[in-house]
């Protein structure tokens, strides 16, 4: 039983320690890319249909986004945006809303925030990039947000298929934010809600009750650099078969062995 737990917290480890390295070269690449793209003049003085083909150029020459919007910071209205769809359906997230003030007032230049799916359902939520825009006297005028799906995010698939993998064992992968979101779970319709899991960085392997009564092995994983961590979960009737597969073959070897001493001493005795 001892060898099966430490064969689960050992897979355990693996795979949240892959799943956790995958997230601070997305922060730092979308930061990156973001402030690059921010300090470009012409986002500064451009305006429509000029600012929109700019920003659609650069999506289409890096698939990190899937949107760009650049907002007047006094009048918060829109002023190019790609895709075009999603300009006119765009509204601010109540998180982008702080950090439109935060840039305007404070002169926080570069935040990041986690936002809802596009779309109700889906297995993964969206990162928001806001990097402000100054002029030549350091002050913003305009904001520029790149919005990401972690679903889609070529920087995300080995954490996203690190996390699925553990549906093979009937476990489950999440990925959690600073504030405690699901941002992926293989249940779409938890995405979005509370963690209420072990959250023990010092003691990352332990046991709890699932919300259907089960037991089951907790793993958390905090990711290096963030306050997101990572959280694996799997059924303790795993460790049960598993010991069980680990100790029939020396069962049936002990019997064997006892069978034929029994012969031996049989015979030998007689």
């Amino acid at each position: 039983g001892r060898a099966a737990r430490e064969m689960l917290r050992e897979r355990l480890v693996s795979v949240s320690a892959t799943a956790a390295q995958s997230v601070p070269f997305f922060f730092e690449s979308g930061q990156n890319l973001a402030v690059q793209l921010a300090t470009d003049p012409r986002l500064l003085e451009s305006t429509d249909p000029e600012l929109s083909s700019l920003l659609a150029q650069r999506i289409q020459s890096s698939p990190y986004f899937n949107q760009f919007i650049v907002l007047d910071v006094s009048s918060r209205t829109v002023l190019g945006g790609y895709p075009s769809a999603s300009r006119e359906t765009f509204s601010l997230f109540p998180e982008e809303e702080a950090g439109l003030s935060l840039a305007a007032d404070g002169g926080v230049l570069i935040q990041i925030y986690t936002i809802p799916p596009l779309k109700p359902g889906e297995g993964a939520a969206r990162v928001s990039f806001m990097v402000g825009i100054v002029d030549s006297l350091g002050q913003v005028k305009r904001v520029l947000i790149g919005r990401t799906d972690l679903g889609t995010n070529p920087l995300t698939q080995p954490l996203i298929s690190s996390l699925k993998g553990m549906t093979g064992s009937e476990g489950e992968g999440m990925l959690i934010d600073d504030l405690g979101t699901i941002l992926y779970h293989p249940n779409p319709g938890l995405v979005g809600t509370n963690y209420d899991g072990p959250q023990d960085s010092e003691t990352p392997f332990s046991t709890h009750t699932a919300p259907d009564g089960t037991r089951q092995f907790v793993y958390y994983q905090l990711v290096e650099g963030r306050a997101w961590a990572v959280a694996l979960t799997i059924p303790a009737w795993q460790a049960q078969e598993l010991a069980l597969l680990i100790a029939m073959p020396l069962s049936v070897m002990i019997i064997l062995l006892a069978v034929v001493a029994l012969f031996s001493l049989r015979f030998g005795l007689r």
